[in-house]
């Protein structure tokens, strides 16, 4: 996954967020809903998404991230 962001070894975390954040618009166009479920793999934090079940991740996950679904 990091290889589809770009994100390399020593990318410091706002790096990481510009380029998670930049690659989901550009891939999906603008989708705020998507960029913080993605950045909180790379342990990136969201206050929108702190709150989130681990029933909701465990679905959003395998639904992927498909812009018709979310």
């Amino acid at each position: 996954m990091s290889r589809a962001w770009r994100i390399e070894e020593d990318d410091p975390s706002e790096r990481i967020r510009e380029k998670i954040e930049s690659g989901v618009e550009r891939l999906l166009g603008i989708r705020e809903n998507v960029a913080p479920y993605i950045g909180s793999l790379y342990s990136l934090s969201y206050p929108e998404i702190e709150e989130v079940s681990p029933e909701f991740w465990k679905s959003w996950t395998l639904t992927g991230i498909d812009p018709f679904v979310l």
